[in-house]
């Protein structure tokens, strides 16, 4: 029994580490980054991108997104049409709205948009 646990610990502690290791690379942000830097997706994944166009792409993936035109409650309205669909909870999708309001960043759980108009 003590075998079984310890070798159920091992197993988790293995798949658990490397999704948490860097954010997402596939969003519409981090793609533009890449095609920025000169690079795919598929080479990301390859782990053969070198490390002078990697470190100037995760920058700029970390940095956040921009979008024309954004306001805080559309993005949060779009959070709760998503939320919605998904048959997820709508009401995380309010407490972005505040920070937004206030610095102009609107950040929620997967991703960071810069630059958006306070309304």
């Amino acid at each position: 029994m003590k075998v079984a646990i310890t070798i159920a610990f091992i197993l988790a502690a293995f798949v658990a580490s490397p999704a948490s290791a860097e954010p997402r690379n596939d969003t519409p942000h981090a793609l533009a980054c890449m095609k920025k830097y000169g690079f795919t997706y598929a080479e990301w994944r390859a782990y053969s991108v070198p490390a002078y166009k990697a470190d100037p792409y995760r920058a700029c993936r970390d940095a956040g997104e921009t979008r024309k035109g954004a306001t805080c409650s559309k993005l949060v309205a779009q959070c709760v049409a998503f939320n919605k669909r998904g048959g997820y909870d709508t009401k995380r999708c309010e407490t972005y709205r505040a920070p937004c309001m206030a610095t102009g960043v609107y950040k929620d759980r997967n991703r960071t948009i810069v630059d958006v108009i306070r309304r």
